[in-house]
């Protein structure tokens, strides 16, 4: 995410505004949802509010570090977004790709 030091504004700061249901590339559809989240970067910077449906794009297409902090507009306690219920959990793969070995040889003098 490109944002500058300290406190980011959403178009919409509403806190009662309401998520639309969409398809989207990345996660599928959206659950219905009115809450507007902060969150806090690994730096400790603080942003939002951002609605639940922009956090939940930027989750789901990687964007948010799991420990990044969250809290919904008026709570006061943030909690890793890994670990609230309502961003899914995502697997993890590893992928091990096969490492390719070039020789090169000089032309020989004659």
């Amino acid at each position: 995410m490109n944002h500058s030091a300290g406190t980011a504004t959403a178009t919409s700061a509403s806190a009662t505004a309401s998520a639309t249901t969409s398809n989207s590339s990345v996660g599928g559809p959206l659950p219905q949802c009115s809450l507007y989240y902060h969150y806090r970067d690994l730096e400790g910077a603080m942003f939002g509010p951002f609605s639940f449906a922009h956090m939940y794009h930027w989750w789901m297409a990687g964007h948010l570090d799991p420990k990044v902090q969250v809290r919904v507009v008026g709570e006061t306690e943030f909690t890793p977004i890994a670990e609230r219920p309502e961003f899914p959990a995502k697997e993890v793969y590893t992928i091990v790709l096969p490492s390719t070995v070039v020789e090169v040889t000089e032309p020989s003098a004659k």
